[in-house]
């Protein structure tokens, strides 16, 4: 009897804490980095999703850190 795993892994990210050391909200994020939807900023930092590079980038520049700080585990 095969079933499968629905629950998706977490993708551990410091995302939260830098987007709050900076001290704004999801939805100002969302707004200068040009994503359409605050839903999207949360899923990332909850580790439901991750970004593209593009937008990865732009989180990057955001917050003034390297990505390796961002997705510690990746490296």
């Amino acid at each position: 009897n095969y079933t499968m795993n629905k629950q998706k892994e977490v993708i551990p990210n410091t995302l939260k804490e830098n987007r709050l050391k900076v001290g704004i909200t999801q939805k100002q994020v969302a707004e200068k980095i040009g994503v359409n939807s605050q839903e999207r900023i949360s899923h990332w930092e909850a580790g439901r999703n991750i970004p593209n590079l593009a937008n990865l980038v732009k989180l990057c520049k955001l917050y003034k850190v390297n990505v390796n700080l961002i997705y510690p585990d990746l490296y």
